[in-house]
């Protein structure tokens, strides 16, 4: 279920941006959840974690990529970019940062891990989601207490599928 929460959620956010949905309906969205429940199962039989759409898709739409033919490029250049993990890992893995919090027993120290390159990324990507926000009619009870929750669970449980269960 949080696979087709997940997978709802990002093919519609996408599917909006990219102006794909008609009516309420997304055009060709039953190739994308075979195309997706195929890459989940060959995924799980091949022993990764889950190979699903992802919502940081809505960057390529909002650049102009509407065919696939971006996913392809972009799926070259990542094979091209395992020679430069090492480099990458140098320069923008997981920075450790020092912080003193405060116990019942006194000051102690702890690791907090901040991540420079990926940030910037997840930001663009959610302030390009927050446009649908404007779509919703707040003023239909029916549609604004809903969207107000999955807006407020989303961020909570650190999932859209976990938002859209709540």
């Amino acid at each position: 279920y949080t696979d087709l929460f997940d997978t709802v959620g990002t093919l519609l956010g996408v599917g909006m941006q990219a102006g794909l949905v008609k009516d309420g309906k997304l055009e060709r969205g039953d190739r994308a959840f075979v195309a997706d429940a195929l890459g989940t199962t060959a995924g799980a039989l091949l022993g990764t974690s889950t190979v699903t759409s992802y919502i940081e898709s809505t960057a390529g739409v909002e650049a102009g990529a509407r065919t696939g033919l971006a996913s392809v490029v972009t799926g070259i250049l990542f094979l091209f970019a395992l020679f430069f993990y090492p480099l990458a890992e140098m320069v923008g893995g997981a920075v450790p940062v020092q912080t003193t919090i405060m116990t019942a027993s006194g000051p102690a120290s702890h690791s907090l891990y901040i991540h420079p390159i990926t940030a910037p990324a997840l930001l663009l990507v959610g302030a390009m989601m927050a446009r649908s926000l404007a779509e919703i009619r707040w003023t239909d009870l029916n549609a604004g207490i809903p969207a107000f929750l999955v807006l407020v669970g989303i961020p909570l449980t650190f999932s859209i599928a976990h938002g859209i269960s709540f």
